[in-house]
Formats: C-alpha cells, sequence, structure tokens
C-alpha cells in the first residue's frame, strides 16, 4: 500500500506488504515527517506574529516620535520638551498650528542658524514662554487628539490642571487657540442652563476643569435656581458651597416653575439642605440615612439614575466621605437641577462638571 505525506509529498511503499516491519518503518517516518511538518507551521505563524507584532511597535514609535525632521525640540520657559509638528498642528487654524505648518517651517529652518526652530535659540530650540507644567497639559491634549477620529474629538474631556496654575493655562488657551477654548477646558453643557428666582447667574469657564456657574442670592429671604433643560439619564455635576454654612439645597425639582421663594417645598421636589433637612416630594424628612448639613466649602457630586427598578439621586459628599441616595417617583416630564440659597445662610454655590475621578464616585 501506499502512504504520503501531504506535507512533504513524500511517498513510501512496503514491498512485503502492510504487515512486515518496513510498514511500520514508513508509517512511523510518515509521522515524524508530519510532526516535523507541524512544528515549521508552528514556528512560521510565530514568526509571523512577531512580525507583526515588530510593525505595530514600529507605526507607534513613528505616530508619536515620526521621523527626527518632523519632531520639534522645545523650551518651554527653560524647560526641554520634544513633540512632532503634526501634533502641534493637531487644532487646525490655531495660531500654534500655524506657527508650525510647512510654509512657516520651511522658512524658519531656512533662516535658522542650526537649522531648527528658526527662533532666537541658539541651538535650534523653539522658544515657548508659557509655564512648562500648562504647555505640557496642552501638548498632551493635542496627542490625544491627534490620536482620536474626527467624530469622537468632541467626547474627549479636558486637561485637568492644578488649581495654582489655572489662570496660567487659560492665557496659554487663550493666546494659542482663539475661539477654540472649549477644546480644552470645555464648554457649559446644555443641562447646566439655570432659570434664576431671585438670584444672579454668571456662567463663565473655569480654567483647566471645564464650565463653571456660579449662583448667587440677589433676595433677603430664600431664593431658587433651576434648570432651564430636563435633566439627561446618568447626568452627573458637582456643586461647591462658596460661602458660610447654614441653610442651602441641593437637588432636583420637576417643576420648572416653582414658588420663588419655596421652591423647597414644591411637591416635586427632592435634595439635601442645612439643618439636617431632607426633603422628599415637598416634605421635610429630618436626619433622613444620616444626612447632617452643609457647611463652608463643601463639595458633592450628585448623579440622576433613571435606570434599573427604580429612579433614584446619589450624592457623594466628600467631606462626610459618603454617598446619600433619594429615591425618585417615575416621572414623564423629567427632572431638573435645584439649588435652593438663603440670603442670611448658604447664598453662593458654584455648579461644574467633575473630573473622571469624582464621577467614578457616584457609578
Amino acid at each position: 500500500p501506499l502512504r504520503e505525506c501531504p506535507h512533504c509529498l513524500s511517498t513510501f511503499r512496503d514491498p512485503k506488504g502492510s504487515d512486515g516491519p518496513a510498514a511500520a518503518l514508513s508509517e512511523g517516518a510518515a509521522r515524524a515527517l508530519e510532526a516535523e511538518a507541524r512544528a515549521l507551521h508552528a514556528a512560521l505563524e510565530a514568526q509571523d506574529g512577531e512580525e507583526g507584532a515588530f510593525e505595530r511597535e514600529e507605526s507607534f514609535v513613528s505616530f508619536f516620535f515620526g521621523e527626527t525632521k518632523d519632531v520639534v525640540d522645545l523650551c518651554v520657559t527653560g524647560e526641554r520638551m520634544s513633540a512632532k509638528r503634526s501634533t502641534l498642528r493637531a487644532c487646525a487654524g490655531s495660531p500654534l498650528a500655524s506657527q508650525f505648518d510647512d510654509e512657516m517651517w520651511a522658512q524658519a529652518t531656512t533662516t535658522s542658524p542650526a537649522g531648527g526652530g528658526g527662533d532666537d535659540s541658539d541651538d535650534g530650540c523653539v522658544s515657548i514662554d508659557f509655564s512648562a507644567y500648562c504647555f505640557g497639559k496642552v501638548v498632551d491634549h493635542l496627542r490625544l487628539l491627534a490620536i482620536a477620529r474626527e467624530g469622537d474629538r468632541s467626547a474627549l474631556a479636558p486637561p485637568q490642571v492644578r488649581a495654582d496654575q489655572r489662570d496660567n493655562f487659560a492665557r496659554l488657551v487663550r493666546y494659542y487657540f482663539p475661539g477654540q477654548e472649549d477644546t480644552f477646558i470645555g464648554a457649559v453643557p446644555s443641562h447646566f442652563a439655570l432659570s434664576g428666582f431671585n438670584v444672579k447667574i454668571d456662567t463663565s469657564k473655569a480654567p483647566g476643569g471645564g464650565a463653571e456657574v456660579a449662583v448667587c442670592s440677589a433676595a433677603t429671604a430664600h431664593c431658587c435656581a433651576v434648570g432651564a433643560v430636563v435633566l439627561p439619564h446618568k447626568a452627573v455635576w458637582k456643586v461647591k458651597v462658596k460661602s458660610d454654612s447654614g441653610w442651602g439645597l441641593v437637588g432636583v425639582i420637576g417643576n420648572a416653575n416653582p414658588d420663588t421663594h419655596w421652591s423647597y417645598k414644591d411637591s416635586t421636589s427632592y435634595g439635601w439642605a442645612g439643618s439636617n433637612q431632607v426633603w422628599l416630594a415637598g416634605t421635610n424628612i429630618k436626619n433622613r440615612g444620616g444626612w447632617g448639613t452643609w457647611e463652608a466649602n463643601d463639595e458633592a457630586i450628585l448623579r440622576l439614575d433613571l435606570g434599573g427598578t427604580k429612579p433614584r439621586l446619589i450624592m457623594w459628599h466628600k467631606r462626610i466621605s459618603r454617598i446619600f441616595t433619594i429615591g425618585l417617583p417615575e416621572r414623564q416630564d423629567g427632572w431638573r437641577l435645584h439649588i435652593g440659597l438663603h440670603h442670611d445662610n448658604i447664598n453662593h454655590m458654584h455648579l461644574m462638571l467633575p473630573s473622571a475621578d469624582e464621577t467614578a464616585l457616584v457609578q
């Protein structure tokens, strides 16, 4: 009988028939050759995998570092850093992108004594007269923008900047990205729009941390701010008490036009107030869930959860370091932000977007 190894196409014949020692020998040889062929095939697959990994690594390195001629050496107030020219041009139309576009860069490298930045540096570095910390934040965010697909750019959270550097960061962004500040500082979410009832509302950009809305009392007693639009499912927001401790309320409300002075007593009002008050459907349930009061400089993260079996409002309180929860009824007309103030107590709060780490506290 004939035996054929499909890998090496070798043919063996046992002259004495299939029962002789030659048959056993040819069968053993075929198995050995098949095993060797399988090992060779596995080695080739492993090599292909290694070559693919090398190509991916090479692509990754090329993306971030590029060819030497595409890498810009920067001197940022005395600190050295490097970035790809394409990264620095990620925000099309910005002054920073224009500084490193093909035409300007060609002129700079032609006139520069060192053949580099074309600036006043003797070693070819481009001088940047802004905080190295802040410019580094900008470059990191530009790299993320370069990686992201066009449709995904708007979903990128703005950089998180230290409080002591936020003013510097804002100046840098205004200088290099006029008209594109939202990319780096953040825009006011639509559900942060508020209707004021005897309050002053100041919407401004909070440097380096997203949008901030300041709500200040303009009355002699109770007053409030209510969301101008319905909150989306899983909406998350942060509040800061910016004045003395005492009475103030943070929560949600269904009524878009509550009584100016008694919004917290509205039948659709739910939230946490000063003096151990927890308002449920306009009724005060004192100390519910162990709640205490608001104090000066308190911060809290809130999330509206409309999923699951029952809607609820979740709050993580920073000073107390714990979660509080209020169950909400089903409501077809939706829920709105609700901030209550009192002229002689808490008369000033800020509303803003929390960081990613803060948001995780109420997930």
